[in-house]
C-alpha cells in the first residue's frame, strides 16, 4: 500500500481510489463489490511467458470475469506504452455485439485510436464472402457505433501466420480484445502463452465475459 501510494504522487491531478478490500472470493461478494462500487472493468497485472501463466489467466477469468460480469483487462508486465493507437477485437461478425463495440469506440475515442474488427469465422460455422462481411459490418455494425476511425478487417484462414503474429505483428495492434467464448478465446490465449511469442511485442488482452 506504501509503494502505491507513493506511485500515486508522481501523477498530479490523478488521484485513484486506493484501498484495500477483503473478500471471501466467492461469487456474491465479488458480485456486490462491482455493484456498488460501479466497476465496468478489472485490470489485472501478469507475468507473460512464464510456464504458470495460462493457469494464472484462467484462474483470473474463473474468479473476476465469470464473477463480476465486467470486462478485464490483462496488462503484461514489460507493457511499457501509456496510450493505444490501434485496438483490435477479434470476432465473427456474426456474433459481434453492438454494445461491446460502442465500449470499444469510447475507449478508442480517448486516444483517437483506430478500431479494427477483425473477422474470422467460428468453428464449424461456414465462411463468409468478402462482400457478405462487409455489408454486415457497414449496415448493422458502422452504422449503428458511429465511430469514424472504425475498420473491418478480414483474416484470412490459409494464412500460414498463426492469429496472434496476424495481430500484433501484422496488424499492429497494441490492445487485443475478444470475448470469452471457446471458439477464439481458447485459441488466442493459447497462442499468446507459447514459449515463440516472446518473440512478439507483448501487449494487454481485452476480454468481454461471454
Amino acid at each position: 500500500m506504501k509503494k502505491l501510494l507513493w506511485r500515486k504522487k508522481l501523477h498530479p491531478g490523478f488521484s485513484p481510489l486506493i484501498q484495500e478490500v477483503g473478500l471471501d472470493n466467492d461469487r456474491e461478494d465479488l458480485f456486490l463489490l462491482a455493484s456498488r462500487n460501479d466497476i465496468y472493468m478489472v485490470v489485472k497485472g501478469m507475468d507473460e511467458f512464464l510456464p504458470q501463466a495460462l493457469l494464472n489467466v484462467n484462474l483470473a477469468i474463473n474468479t473476476l470475469l465469470n464473477k463480476l460480469q465486467v470486462p478485464l483487462l490483462l496488462v503484461p508486465s514489460s507493457w511499457q506504452e501509456n496510450e493505444f493507437r490501434r485496438l483490435v477485437y477479434l470476432t465473427d461478425l456474426r456474433f459481434c455485439g453492438i454494445e461491446t463495440v460502442r465500449f470499444l469506440a469510447d475507449l478508442a475515442g480517448c486516444w483517437k485510436a483506430n478500431l479494427v474488427i477483425a473477422h474470422t469465422s467460428a468453428s464449424g460455422l461456414p465462411e463468409i464472402e468478402e462482400q457478405e462481411a462487409e455489408n454486415i459490418f457497414n449496415q448493422e455494425v458502422s452504422l449503428n457505433v458511429g465511430y469514424k476511425k472504425l475498420f473491418l478487417n478480414m483474416l484470412d484462414k490459409n494464412d500460414k501466420q498463426n492469429t496472434l503474429e496476424i495481430l500484433v505483428s501484422g496488424m499492429q495492434a497494441d490492445l487485443l480484445v475478444l470475448v470469452n467464448q471457446h471458439f477464439h478465446f481458447n485459441t488466442l490465449t493459447k497462442q499468446y502463452f507459447k514459449d515463440k511469442c516472446a518473440l512478439y511485442k507483448p501487449v494487454p488482452l481485452l476480454i468481454f465475459p461471454s
